[in-house]
């Protein structure tokens, strides 16, 4: 099964998730998708503004969306 990476791009002041990235690429594995989605999750935080993480208290959460092998 094969497997697309989602980021969310949430607020923990407004407990919502109104933004959503999704990169290029399918991965072979969940452990594939799910350490990319680690890494590209750490990389929006650190090259998000400063003030804007933490006035907004960003966060990143992630899916793996199994793809259907019509």
């Amino acid at each position: 099964m094969k497997f697309l990476l989602i980021l969310h791009i949430c607020s923990f002041v407004t407990q919502t998730c109104p933004g959503m990235l999704q990169p290029a690429g399918v991965y072979n594995s969940w452990h594939e998708c799910a350490m990319e989605g680690y890494k590209k999750g750490g990389e929006y935080i650190a090259n998000a503004p400063k003030e804007q993480v933490n006035r907004h208290k960003i966060a990143v959460k992630f899916e793996c969306k199994p793809i259907d092998p019509a």
